[in-house]
């Protein structure tokens, strides 16, 4: 089997193994082609006599995976708390008063459910959806702060 063929094969199947780990079609699409571009340069590495055409793939499909996972985790998606305030209008002493402990947290995406919630005025739902927690996962956050800091 060529690596031709192993993508007009498994294509969907590859993107079927990823979609659990991102649930989002698009990003799984895209670590599958990733995989194949990195399979395509790193070709004449492959041993067939060690293993599998299919094999090998795969285990570069997942060093992707991760690799990808890696780097959101590292730069979050969420935005920052001073342009978000400046985007709904928000007054500069009043953003510096209430964004001062929330800054204080370290975990960028409670920062981004407490900013979402106390600033912007966003209920347990619309923080919800924002953010990506749940609702139960929003008000321990909430509630956690209230206790600790204000």
């Amino acid at each position: 089997m060529t690596l031709d063929q192993l993508y007009r094969q498994h294509y969907k199947d590859f993107i079927k193994k990823i979609y659990p780990y991102l649930n989002n079609y698009a990003a799984a699409e895209e670590v599958v082609q990733d995989a194949f571009v990195y399979a395509i340069e790193k070709l004449p590495q492959f041993d067939p006599q060690k293993s599998q055409l299919k094999t090998w793939f795969t285990k570069i499909l997942f060093s992707r995976l991760w690799n990808q996972k890696r780097k959101d985790k590292k730069s979050p998606k969420t935005c920052e708390l001073e342009s978000i305030a400046e985007n709904f209008g928000i007054l500069p002493d009043v953003r510096d008063n209430i964004s001062a402990p929330i800054l204080a947290v370290n975990n960028i995406r409670h920062r981004h459910v407490l900013f979402c919630h106390f600033v912007l005025g966003n209920d347990y739902p619309e923080v919800s959806d924002l953010t990506g927690y749940t609702e139960d996962n929003v008000r321990k956050i909430v509630q956690r702060f209230r206790e600790t800091v204000l």
